[in-house]
């Protein structure tokens, strides 16, 4: 036989080989996309969760913010167990904290927030307000007990105190002194040290 001979066994094991060869190549292909898709997905929730975090409306010189030296506004807020308003804080040095539970800043705060609660807690005269912005009682509640904080809170879903003080960015701290006057204010941050040094000199 020459080479030009036609041999059908040959012939069908090459359809096979490339019939085999395209398979694998469309297994590579779904492969590599299912690869893209789950990188795409998962920096698309990064993604997300970074714009969860009120950084996301950060500081604007021309926003409004109360600033040190202004009066604490005229507010009240209410949980299960107490109502607080300006009225009852008049006499005690008070320290106004905002916060939400998917801001990664505020999430490095929680630790501070903690211990300044277990500093005053037996304190009377002065007062930490935790406030959470645009979130509802059970997800703050449900990251509390995620992370073991047992901080008293009140929640102000609707932005309702929190304008009174500030339009956008938290974590905030807003301490004042026994008159009410805003002695210091803390944004993107809780300084634990600054805040309990300058309780002290109030």
């Amino acid at each position: 036989m020459d080479k030009y001979t036609y041999y059908p066994e040959i012939a069908i094991q090459q359809k096979q080989s490339v019939a085999k060869l395209w398979y694998n190549l469309s297994e590579i292909s779904i492969f590599v996309k299912k690869i893209i898709m789950t990188k795409f997905f998962t920096s698309l929730f990064f993604i997300l969760f970074l714009l969860s975090c009120i950084k996301e409306d950060g500081p604007d010189k021309n926003a409004f913010t109360l600033k040190e030296g202004d009066m604490l506004p005229e507010f009240s807020i209410k949980n299960e167990t107490e109502t607080i308003s300006t009225a009852n804080l008049k006499g005690k040095i008070t320290a106004i904290i905002f916060f939400s539970t998917t801001c990664r800043d505020c999430q490095k705060a929680f630790s501070d927030i903690q211990a300044l609660y277990e500093k005053y807690t037996d304190t009377p005269s002065v007062q930490i307000i935790l406030i959470a912005r645009e979130q509802t009682e059970e997800e703050v509640l449900r990251y509390f007990k995620d992370n073991k904080y047992n901080i008293p809170f009140f929640t102000d879903p609707d932005r309702r105190v929190y304008s009174l003080f500030a339009d956008n960015t938290i974590p905030r701290l807003f301490l004042a002194g026994k008159d009410g006057k805003i002695v210091m204010t803390q944004t993107e941050y809780i300084g634990l040290n600054e805040i309990i040094n300058t309780i002290s000199l109030l």
